[in-house]
């Protein structure tokens, strides 16, 4: 089964949008590699790509990887890189279930290609083609489209002198700003940090045309963190929006409930 939260292909353009799609094709006309912040900073690389798949996945959430392995990509791929299989595991694909465990793995990719870039500067070409697989808690398998856009290798995130504590209460006075209820407000360490944010709307209008706003609080200006997962819920805990975000990666990712798809201002990919 093909899993897809509302996407559209963006290569290196996931910064302005937020229903953005994944990777993206790769064409000898495009423009150079985008990046998303201006700072830069040193990173190990050069790995071999089976130490480059081990370093970039250490950090996940115990529970959610299942595997992880590099392989040689099809011949008539025709692209620079590797082959890359991940495997992950959560809850329910229903109502959008899946997007905390693949956006791990949105990040995990990133990672990986930095690892790989070695002189590269290009990260989609460390990564020739990308596949995650997610596991629900009943066994069923799923394939979610995957992929690394032509992004800038070395980009910094954030200030490095931000303690984690420091970034989640920032994370939590931003959304409060929008009269929100902060149930959950954890940091990630791919390289810099991530963000993953769970909210409760005191009323289901509260939120009406300002999920893009809310996440461009959350992120900052420049972004603060190479990734955002960010869940909105009712005021009776359903939720009615996921969305994930990977800049390292060039993925991202929503689901929307039906009830809300059209109240949250967010462009149908």
């Amino acid at each position: 089964m093909l899993l897809a939260a509302t996407t559209c292909a963006a290569l290196g353009s996931l910064g302005v949008g937020w229903a953005m799609g994944v990777g993206g094709s790769r064409d000898s006309d495009l423009s150079a590699p985008s990046d998303y912040v201006t700072s830069r900073q040193h990173l190990e690389h050069g790995l071999s790509a089976a130490d480059a798949v081990r370093s970039g996945t250490a950090w996940m959430d115990h529970g959610v990887l299942v595997a992880a392995q590099a392989s040689d990509p099809e011949a008539s791929n025709g692209r620079p890189g590797i082959r890359l299989d991940i495997e992950v595991k959560g809850a329910s694909a229903a109502d959008g279930g899946f997007l905390a465990s693949t956006w791990q793995a949105d990040l995990a990719q990133g990672v990986i290609a930095e690892r790989l870039a070695g002189d590269s500067g290009n990260l989609a070409d460390t990564i020739a083609e990308a596949h995650i697989e997610f596991i629900d808690e009943t066994g069923d398998r799923s394939e979610i489209p995957s992929g690394v856009g032509d992004l800038e290798p070395g980009q910094r995130f954030g200030d490095p002198a931000i303690t984690d504590d420091q970034a989640r209460a920032a994370l939590t006075a931003a959304a409060e700003k929008f009269g929100l209820t902060v149930l959950e407000a954890r940091i990630l360490h791919p390289l810099d940090r991530a963000a993953y944010v769970v909210v409760e709307l005191p009323d289901e209008h509260a939120l009406d045309g300002k999920f893009e706003a809310l996440r461009h609080a959350l992120l900052h200006d420049p972004k603060a963190f190479e990734g955002l997962y960010l869940e909105v819920r009712g005021p009776d805990g359903t939720p009615l929006a996921r969305g994930s975000v990977a800049f390292r990666s060039g993925a991202g990712r929503i689901w929307q409930a039906p009830s809300y798809a059209d109240r949250s201002g967010v462009a149908h990919g």
